[in-house]
């Protein structure tokens, strides 16, 4: 039998953006091309394998192996600094690149089925035929343009993966998008589809999300600029998702007017050295349910871990005097050393037995600012934030704002007034860029004063 043999090229190998995949072939002097709907970088590709570069990178592993005298060594860190780049800019990188790879192996043993299918039917086989044959395989598996409903049900797809990469807290980001989707879709009469989401969508939708009836404020209706900043980054998330599996072919999304505005630091409330040092002697033996939240939050801070990462603490990822465990979210490798500032985060896993106490992040927001109220964390604290141009001043006392995110701020701005280096501090909090770290930073005037006092 005769054979065709598949070959993978980019639409434009020199573009700055993704860019499509093709599968390519030449057989009986014709030439069959076909659009796998898959877009990748030209820098995370491979032309020689034709794959993604983490498919190269396991077969320059693999030819290390079988020959230790190849000159591969300098070829084999260029690659692994672009996947740690591709991972650094997008933490399922990985993950989207095997599925690329996966999915173009799909596509060359449907074209070599294909082709057989028809040599053994003793058809003609011609360009046409075959891509009758590879739209059955592929195209069924994609929404018709009259399936209204494909934007939603495509989302449960979305999310089913998405639970298998990612925090609680990421994947209850996507359901609160879908339920201020459905709100918006039965307020303003706008049916949302795929090819509804374009500019006319943006503006009406964002228009809610500033409009929308917001009870965590006092006196005060429509949601912050950067919590609409965060739905629009959400959905633009969900689009380039579906986009680059095929499941629709609208680009407006990702025009320069559909725009998830870059949120500028904001205000955040910390606890000071002097109030994790109350908060954490307190007494509340009394009351065990709180002693038990505080308890949590303080290893957090001390540990200036992610609440996703707290969650998953495990008894085995501590060895001698050091934990060390993959972050969820970051898929980085963490080590947290109990150590002076860190070490009665020890005390806290030895009273538990290892096993902190842990809830639900919702209910545990709802304790803690208990514990905060009950400890005498009651200083009255002012935060300014925007909605569409109106300025905002939330007044509360400081135990209204605790939640279990404050422990990683608290505890990081508390070791950055220590003088602990930035990148020292980055190590622990598992940050890879210095701005996302500063985020987290809180330094009062009152520090910062008396700094300069010292200099």
């Amino acid at each position: 039998m005769k054979n065709i043999s598949a070959n993978f090229k980019l639409k434009k190998p020199n573009a700055s953006s993704p860019t499509l995949i093709y599968l390519k072939a030449y057989f009986n002097k014709q030439r069959f091309t076909y659009s796998t709907g898959r877009k990748i970088h030209p820098q995370y590709w491979d032309e020689g394998t034709q794959r993604p570069i983490t498919f190269y990178l396991e077969y320059l592993k693999k030819e290390l192996k079988t020959n230790p005298g190849a000159d591969l060594k300098p070829e084999l860190k260029t690659v692994e600094e672009l996947i740690k780049q591709g991972t650094r800019e997008n933490p399922t990188f990985q993950t989207e690149m095997k599925n690329i790879a996966t999915d173009l192996n799909r596509y060359e043993d449907q074209l070599i089925t294909s082709y057989e299918y028809l040599l053994r039917q003793k058809e003609a086989v011609i360009p046409e035929k075959l891509k009758e044959l590879m739209d059955r395989a592929f195209k069924q598996l994609k929404p018709l343009q009259t399936d209204k409903n494909a934007f939603y049900n495509r989302f449960d797809e979305f999310l089913e993966i998405k639970k298998q990469i990612n925090s609680n807290l990421t994947v209850r980001k996507y359901n609160t998008l879908i339920a201020r989707l459905q709100e918006f879709e039965k307020k303003m009469r706008y049916k949302i589809t795929f090819e509804s989401i374009d500019l006319v969508f943006y503006d009406k939708f964002s228009h809610f999300l500033v409009t929308y009836d917001n009870s965590r404020i006092e006196d005060f209706t429509g949601l912050l600029n950067d919590t609409v900043s965060k739905y629009i980054s959400t959905l633009k998330a969900y689009m380039q998702w579906t986009f680059d599996r095929g499941y629709h072919q609208n680009i407006t999304f990702q025009h320069k007017q559909f725009s998830a505005k870059k949120i500028l630091k904001n205000e955040i409330v910390t606890l000071t050295e002097s109030e994790f040092n109350v908060l954490y002697h307190h007494d509340l033996k009394n009351k065990p349910q709180l002693e038990k939240i505080r308890d949590v939050f303080c290893f957090a801070l001390m540990t200036c871990q992610r609440w996703s990462d707290v969650e998953q603490f495990k008894k085995d990822d501590v060895k001698e005097n050091t934990c060390e465990f993959i972050s969820v979210k970051t898929k980085k490798t963490i080590r947290v050393p109990f150590e002076g500032f860190i070490k009665p985060a020890m005390d806290i896993l030895k009273k538990y037995d290892y096993q902190l106490p842990l809830i639900s992040s919702q209910k545990f927001n709802e304790y803690i600012k208990k514990v905060g109220q009950e400890v005498g964390l009651k200083e009255p604290i002012i935060i300014k934030r925007f909605s569409g141009k109106e300025i905002i001043e939330i007044k509360k006392p400081k135990y209204a704002f605790m939640s279990s995110h404050m422990a990683r701020r608290s505890g990081i701005t508390i070791l950055l007034q220590k003088g602990v280096p930035l990148t020292t501090v980055m190590k622990l909090s598992g940050h890879s860029d210095v701005r996302t770290l500063m985020k987290y930073e809180n330094t009062s005037y009152d520090a910062l004063v008396k700094a300069l006092e010292i200099t």
